[in-house]
């Protein structure tokens, strides 16, 4: 046939030696761009499917970030958070020569013996009582209460959230200092109190108990902090309340701590750990238990430990798996490789195919030139992997530059301009846009090259 190009084999038999047509070399190129079209239609789909079902986040990392949370709660103390929180000691405009060490002085037991002497004789006045001194004694200036616990309050450096929706709220307020004062000296010499006057109506002074004390049948009166102000300023001391009595023993103290916590401090005790709101902070502990929040911080561990014994998602191409950590990188060479290789094929077929051709009669869309065929052949050679890499470069921007985003509620808005940012995540960022510029690229020129029919008359060039 004129203008069509055929390769012939020798056939030998009985009848003499003939030549016998062999299949069209067009027909086996074309086949095989059918075959790399379909890959790149199971890689782009492919992708986008597992990044859209897989996991927003680490489950193991969660793990990890969860148990920072409940060994936090398990040392979180006024004692622990004077230790690793900034503490600075202050003394009291109160003098005294026998100061009491609260720390050193006070025994495991923390009992001591109050003798009292009022200055005018009180029959209903015990003589001596055992004073309970708390394990934690502390107060934060504002309070104008005693130490006890408030459950309403987020900051007390007394008790820990028992969830995580609680602890949420902690953490997001220590962006500004904890601050609270514990005594550390207080004078053993107190005054006895009246109630009704508020005035003083006799002595105390502390002593150690000895054993015939212990066996003595004195009452036993609590300690708690007691804090007001008045002409010389901001005052606070230990108090106690006499059972049936309105009289109180008081003590003042004569030195404190001053401590302050906030993220910054406990970033320096958990390494792991981060400054900013608990979203972005504990980032996949958040997307983790986004819908079980209020649960208990033991449940939220096991739950999310039960999914991390699972293990990752994986994405698989080529007969190869590739972790779905790793998918944006594997998923970029994957996806540009055969888009490539589709290129240089339909580049290399380009204005050699004769509309005679037997490649035309392969059932592949590619070779169809109406205009329904030419829609599906761009959507599927040039949208569909842009739409691929458009996921992929979300997914791993997202993942990257989360800490550089302001608050929930302003999304769209940059917390940290794009010129401070970390130089390795700033490279990513920009490796991923190359990379999209690139599969656009490539998209463009396989269709530029797509098949299209050649007259006849043109040169013929055959593929060896």
């Amino acid at each position: 046939m004129p203008g069509v190009a055929v390769r012939t084999r020798i056939d030998s038999s009985s009848e003499g030696t003939r030549l016998l047509p062999t299949t069209h070399w067009s027909k086996d190129f074309v086949e095989h761009l059918r075959t790399v079209h379909f890959t790149l239609i199971a890689v782009s789909v492919g992708l986008i499917l597992v990044l859209f079902s897989s996991r927003p986040y680490n489950p193991a990392t969660a793990l990890v970030e969860i148990e920072g949370i409940i060994e936090l709660q398990r040392v979180w103390s006024p004692t622990w958070l004077s230790q690793y929180g900034s503490t600075e000691t202050q003394r009291t405009q109160h003098a005294t020569q026998q100061p009491l060490n609260l720390s050193l002085d006070l025994l495991s037991d923390r009992l001591m013996l109050a003798t009292i002497k009022p200055q005018k004789a009180m029959s209903d006045c015990p003589s001596k009582v055992i004073l309970v001194f708390p394990s934690a004694m502390w107060y934060r200036k504002g309070d104008y209460s005693t130490a006890m616990y408030n459950a309403d309050d987020a900051l007390s450096p007394d008790d820990f959230p028992k969830t995580l929706m609680n602890f949420r709220d902690l953490w997001n307020a220590l962006h500004q200092p904890l601050a609270f004062e514990a005594p550390k000296e207080i004078d053993v010499n107190g005054n006895l109190m009246s109630q009704v006057k508020f005035e003083s109506v006799g002595s105390v002074v502390l002593s150690q108990l000895s054993w015939s004390d212990l066996g003595a049948s004195f009452e036993r009166a609590p300690v708690t902090v007691v804090t007001w102000d008045d002409k010389s300023g901001h005052q606070f001391g230990l108090s106690a309340t006499l059972r049936g009595k309105k009289l109180s023993l008081f003590f003042p103290t004569t030195s404190y701590d001053h401590t302050t916590v906030d993220q910054e401090n406990l970033v320096k005790y958990f390494k792991n750990w981060r400054t900013g709101s608990f979203d972005k902070a504990f980032y996949d502990l958040d997307q983790a238990t986004r819908e079980v929040g209020m649960l208990k911080l033991e449940t939220l561990k096991t739950l999310i430990a039960d999914e991390a014994a699972k293990g990752s998602q994986a994405f698989e191409a080529f007969g190869m798996k590739f972790p779905a950590g790793q998918i944006t990188l594997w998923g970029i060479v994957a996806l540009l490789g055969v888009q490539l290789y589709l290129f240089v094929y339909l580049k290399q077929l380009s204005d050699k195919l004769r509309p005679s051709d037997p490649g035309w009669d392969v059932p592949w869309i590619g070779m169809d030139q109406s205009r329904l065929g030419r829609i599906i052949i761009f959507v599927t050679m040039v949208l569909l992997p842009f739409a691929a890499m458009i996921v992929l470069g979300y997914y791993e921007v997202s993942h990257l530059t989360h800490d550089y985003w302001a608050i929930a509620d302003q999304p769209c808005c940059l917390a940290v301009r794009v010129s401070q940012w970390d130089k390795s995540v700033l490279g990513e960022v920009l490796a991923i846009i190359s990379s999209i510029a690139v599969s656009i690229a490539l998209g463009a020129l396989s269709w530029r090259y797509r098949p299209c029919v050649v007259a006849d008359s043109a040169p013929l060039q055959l593929f060896e």
